[in-house]
C-alpha cells in the first residue's frame, strides 16, 4: 500500500506541489499584482478627491472607495495598467 506521492515515485517541490504542478509556466511562484485604478470622488462634505488603488477589478474598486466612506464618481484603469495590458 502507498501512503503518500513519494512514495508512488513522484517528486514534490519545496511548496508541495508535484514537479509537474512547479513549472514557472504557470506563475504560481510569482507574486501577481493588481491593476491601478484612477477614481474621482466626493467626501460626505462635498470635497472632490482624486487618486489612484490597486484593485482585482473595477468592481473591487467601487467597493474599497466606498468602505473609505467616500462616493465614486468615476473609477478607470489607469493609463499605466492599460499600457501593460496591450503589450501582452
Amino acid at each position: 500500500m502507498v501512503d503518500s506521492p513519494r512514495q508512488a515515485g513522484y517528486s514534490t517541490s519545496p511548496n508541495g506541489l508535484f514537479a509537474d504542478q512547479a513549472d514557472d509556466s504557470n506563475n504560481l511562484n510569482r507574486p501577481v499584482s493588481m491593476p491601478e485604478f484612477r477614481y474621482v470622488a466626493r467626501e460626505l462634505t462635498g470635497k472632490q478627491v482624486e487618486g489612484t488603488l490597486s484593485a482585482a477589478n473595477d468592481r473591487e474598486a467601487l467597493s474599497t472607495l466606498s468602505s473609505r466612506g467616500v462616493f465614486p464618481i468615476s473609477v478607470t484603469l489607469a493609463e499605466t495598467a492599460k499600457a501593460h495590458q496591450a503589450n501582452k
